[in-house]
């Protein structure tokens, strides 16, 4: 009995510290937490950087957009001028050729006979014209002395003009014959890039009316942009100013083709004599530098043609400008830094950005960065201003 009473003690007593132990761990682990969760809550949350700029009035040039394709300055469509065998090509598919530069050859050995003929025809010509004249004079001299009659001298007279007049015929037989040998040695009669042969070496041509193509040539130094201009634009900007081929050239184009890396700079060459009445635009063409030989004819090109005339304006960079479905938006900065939706109406871009037509009246600080992280009514700390 004795020993039945004292093992529920002892088994009390070891049990009562394990509990203990048990529950100072919780306690401390509870404190942990919630000095864990008090730290986090007192963190400083990241603020939002802010760039901000006051809108001004502005001058300066604005741009007009269009859409057109280049054409070459030059151009040039070669077609046999004499017949015969193709027997030397002298340039490969798109290579650079100067003016003069020798590019096919058809089979000169028949011209150059010709010319050698003609060449002798004329020194046989001027062998009997010496003499013709040499014989009019002696006629000449017994006329005076009555020597013999006025038929004789007549005669001698006659045959001295018919001798000069072979000359003549001799000397212009001698040059068609030198002109078409030259024409037997095709050459280039433009600078520019030429195209792959239409023929090869060994083909007959025929020269004529339905002569056939043998090689085409385009200038590349410089290309033509073709678009066309809206009568709106053209008269408030342009026709003012389009009174001389002077001051028409001075208007600056610049263009851009495929992603738009690389702008290309020109001016205007001249306007038509009309508005096509089907579209209500005028034809206008620019001149426009080929730096790297890049434009090639018939490209599509996205064109701008700049006011004559500057204009002030107010004017805000693309990146301040957001879009809300069909309506065009920036955000303004507040004096109490609270940021506003305003709805705006764009005009044309310049080189410093795009105008503002309505929306804004001028110094108003808008928003130009990341303008989708903010919305209306928000409170923003410290705006940064930026040039």
């Amino acid at each position: 009995m004795t020993k039945s009473k004292l093992k529920p003690r002892k088994l009390a007593f070891i049990t009562t510290p394990l509990v203990l132990l048990s529950l100072a761990f919780l306690s401390f682990n509870n404190v942990e937490a919630t000095t864990e969760g008090q730290d986090k809550s007192t963190e400083p949350q990241e603020q939002k950087l802010v760039e901000v700029i006051k809108v001004d009035h502005e001058s300066v040039t604005i741009w007009n957009s269009f859409s057109g394709r280049l054409s070459a300055v030059e151009s040039s469509i070669i077609k046999p001028q004499v017949s015969g065998r193709i027997t030397g090509i002298h340039f490969e598919d798109g290579q650079m050729v100067n003016e003069g530069d020798l590019i096919l050859e058809i089979d000169t050995r028949p011209y150059k006979a010709s010319v050698e003929e003609a060449q002798a025809t004329l020194a046989s010509a001027k062998s009997e014209d010496a003499l013709a004249t040499r014989e009019l004079e002696r006629a000449e001299k017994l006329l005076q002395e009555e020597a013999i009659a006025q038929r004789v001298y007549d005669e001698r007279l006659n045959t001295a003009k018919q001798a000069k007049n072979k000359v003549l015929a001799a000397q212009a037989n001698l040059t068609h014959a030198e002109i078409n040998l030259d024409y037997a040695m095709v050459k280039a009669p433009i600078s520019g890039k030429i195209s792959r042969p239409e023929l090869t070496k060994g083909n007959l041509v025929q020269a004529g009316p339905n002569a056939p193509v043998l090689t085409t040539i385009v200038s590349n130094h410089k290309v033509y942009a073709e678009f066309e201009v809206d009568e709106n634009t053209y008269l408030n900007h342009v026709h003012a100013k389009a009174t001389n081929k002077e001051a028409i050239q001075s208007i600056p184009v610049k263009l851009t083709v495929g992603s738009g890396d690389i702008e290309y700079l020109g001016y205007i060459h001249s306007f038509d004599n009309q508005i096509n009445t089907a579209t209500g635009t005028i034809r206008a063409r620019a001149i426009i530098d080929n730096t790297d030989g890049l434009l090639l004819p018939g490209m599509y090109a996205n064109i701008q043609m700049a006011n004559p005339d500057e204009m002030k304006t107010l004017i805000v960079p693309q990146s301040a400008i957001g879009t809300d479905q069909d309506r065009k938006f920036v955000y303004i900065v507040d004096d109490q830094n609270i940021v506003q939706y305003k709805q705006v109406k764009l005009g044309e871009k310049t080189e410093k950005g795009i105008s503002i037509v309505s929306g804004l009246m001028g110094g108003e600080r808008i928003i130009v960065k990341d303008i989708r992280k903010f919305k209306s009514g928000e409170k923003i700390q410290n705006p940064t201003p930026i040039k």
